[in-house]
């Protein structure tokens, strides 16, 4: 997806795109995760934790709605970029949190949410300069189309790998920036055929990844949500409503002060609605659910509690919003 987006329209408006995908995915934590606590005898990490794991979108459905109806492409690469980041900045969240519950420690909500952003700024400076490593090699390699795509492959494991195991912080932030400035440099760095071909590379692997997310889920799923009892369906209404409640707050409350500021331009009431309703949860939220679900180091009862909360919710989003 990195590879595909416009990066000039994206940085038009990287204002509310950075609202919607890091501001917006902090609020969205906070207010599932306290909700939860206060409902819940869960503890407050865990809850937080799940709260990131639903702060992310799936955008297909509303950019389906806006090609139907003939929305602006500004609109359309908004709510694309939205995603996009979010899911980074979800990520980067939720490796923040899985390791203060596996240790037991208090969670700081100022001292998070600042080694948060601080972790975010410096995953997207190793994406960039690791891409721009990668983009001057591509002049030495040309005219080998397979060593050049070799080498995106080389750049999307090493600028995951390295901030991740050699910092320490997510890498997911590093790889999409990676992704965008790849997406963006490596069109005057490359032949056109070839830059071509490595985005049909790029997109046959995307589509067998996200298929393969949804298809280990639907083999977790039955598992996960058998016996389910009407306590824990009332925790994922909970958590639908706090999700819906925070994304309103985000549309309706942000977006129009950044407007105020000069930083965005006006965006209609019925986009507004649309946006806050097509906030569907799918692939990576899963992702996340099945990562928790798999780590034996997590209490059983928090993985049942997070397993089955997650995916009921993503479940009505995919069935309640997306139908409608």
């Amino acid at each position: 997806v990195a590879l595909a987006i416009d990066v000039r329209r994206l940085l038009d408006d990287i204002a509310p795109v950075l609202t919607m995908a890091v501001v917006a995915v902090v609020i969205c934590a906070l207010t599932v995760g306290f909700t939860l606590a206060v409902a819940s005898p869960v503890g407050v990490i865990a809850c937080l934790l799940l709260g990131s794991i639903v702060a992310t979108t799936d955008p297909a459905a509303v950019v389906g709605i806006f090609g139907e109806v003939g929305v602006p492409k500004r609109l359309t690469t908004l709510v694309e970029g939205e995603s996009l980041l979010n899911d980074a900045a979800a990520i980067a969240l939720f490796a923040l949190l899985l390791p203060m519950l596996l240790s037991g420690g208090e969670a700081s909500i100022g001292g998070t949410v600042f080694r948060f952003l601080i972790s975010f700024g410096g995953d997207a400076l190793a994406g960039f300069v690791m891409a721009w490593a990668a983009c001057a090699l591509f002049p030495i390699l040309n005219g080998w189309p397979k060593a050049e795509i070799t080498l995106t492959i080389a750049l999307a494991y090493l600028s995951f790998t390295v901030p991740e195991h050699y910092f320490h912080v997510s890498g997911v932030v590093s790889c999409v920036v990676a992704g965008l400035v790849l997406g963006s440099a490596g069109k005057t760095r490359m032949r056109p055929g070839t830059f071509e071909q490595m985005e049909g590379v790029w997109g046959q692997m995307g589509f067998w990844a996200n298929s393969l997310i949804f298809l280990l889920a639907a083999m977790f799923v039955p598992r996960i949500m058998e016996g389910t009892s009407l306590i824990e369906i009332g925790y994922i209404l909970l958590v639908y409503a706090a999700t819906l409640a925070a994304r309103f707050v985000t549309v309706f409350a942000l977006l129009p002060l950044l407007t105020h500021l000069g930083l965005m331009q006006r965006i209609n009431n019925r986009i507004k609605t649309v946006i806050v309703w097509g906030g569907l949860r799918g692939a990576v939220s899963l992702a996340l659910a099945l990562a928790v679900i798999e780590n034996e180091a997590v209490p059983a009862s928090m993985r049942d509690f997070i397993a089955t909360s997650v995916t009921g919710f993503v479940l009505m989003t995919l069935f309640i919003n997306g139908i409608t």
